[in-house]
């Protein structure tokens, strides 16, 4: 995930692309904007890994059922602050390998679309995950300490496959709240969103269970496909989100239109009001003379 400076990994390649295709796609009236939050989960604690900065943006807000978390997330305008962002962020993580084999680590990528023309305001994001370690079955002699770091592995592992199996039935109810990694992971699995799975396995004979243990949540992960009543219910909210999306457009430009309608209206009156004051200032002017003519008469 995170390669080396000769042979960037997936964080680096992954961002780049993005940074590419935005500006492809941008123009002096469409332009996009990113920015990086990094976190880990240890033990079912969520544990930032960027500090808050006078630079960063307005802190993001994962939403679940239950809960709402806000996370960091940091302005980057290219890729060179990107990767000084993930240098900053696997500092603070630490130099501690153990934990690495039994702490989730995700960084996300949020990505905003912002039209001058059509006011419309897009936003979305990609989540790279990399989840904790196959750790096998618990050793005799394992510490009470590592004993409970892999059982919350086992049990976040555990609930993203429940949420995988949910996705893949007509199940109303997803359980995206059984573990802190499949909520803050909710949007990035079900409804429109696009999910890909990268499994590591190793080829040692002495890691065949691991690697039958991983294949075998990867297969269960690839079968899953969001039932048919799922995709009914997600193209009727999205086509409910595109009308709504059309209704504001339009009454966004019904209010342009009224708008410049109003500052015709104060231009005229403007212009009426010193019609009005050039008009007194010569009833004056000619009351005045009147009043000279009638004295000098007398």
């Amino acid at each position: 995930m995170e390669g080396s400076s000769h042979d960037r990994g997936l964080y680096a390649r992954c961002f780049e692309e993005l940074f590419d295709l935005s500006n492809s796609d941008t123009t002096a009236t469409a332009r996009f904007n990113f920015a990086v939050t990094v976190f880990e989960l240890y033990n079912e604690q969520l544990r930032e890994l960027l500090p808050q900065t006078g630079n960063g943006l307005a802190k993001i807000r994962l939403q679940s059922l239950e809960s709402s978390i806000e996370l960091v997330q940091e302005k980057v305008d290219n890729p060179l602050e990107f990767s000084k962002v993930l240098k900053s962020a696997f500092q603070s993580r630490g130099n501690d390998v153990s934990k690495f084999n039994v702490s989730h680590l995700i960084i996300m990528i949020h990505i905003y679309y912002n039209n001058l023309i059509t006011g419309e305001n897009l936003y979305s994001k990609l989540s790279l995950v990399d989840l904790a370690g196959s750790e096998g079955l618990i050793a005799e002699d394992d510490s009470g300490e590592r004993i409970t770091d892999v059982l919350h592995v086992m049990k976040s592992l555990s609930a993203l496959g429940d949420v995988l199996s949910s996705l893949t039935s007509r199940k109303d109810i997803v359980p995206y709240e059984n573990s802190m990694l499949t909520k803050v992971l909710a949007d990035s699995l079900g409804e429109s969103s696009k999910t890909l799975m990268i499994v590591n396995i190793c080829p040692n004979a002495a890691n065949m269970s691991e690697t039958l243990s991983s294949l075998n949540f990867s297969s269960r992960a690839r079968s899953t496909v969001l039932s048919l009543g799922n995709r009914d219910t997600i193209k009727k909210w999205r086509d409910i989100a595109n009308d709504a999306r059309k209704e504001l457009y339009e009454r966004e430009k019904e209010i342009q239109d009224l708008k410049q309608e109003i500052l015709g209206l104060r231009q005229a009156l403007k212009e009426a009001n010193d019609q009005c004051v050039l008009l007194y200032n010569e009833v004056q002017k000619a009351w005045k003379v009147s009043f000279t003519l009638q004295s000098d008469l007398k």
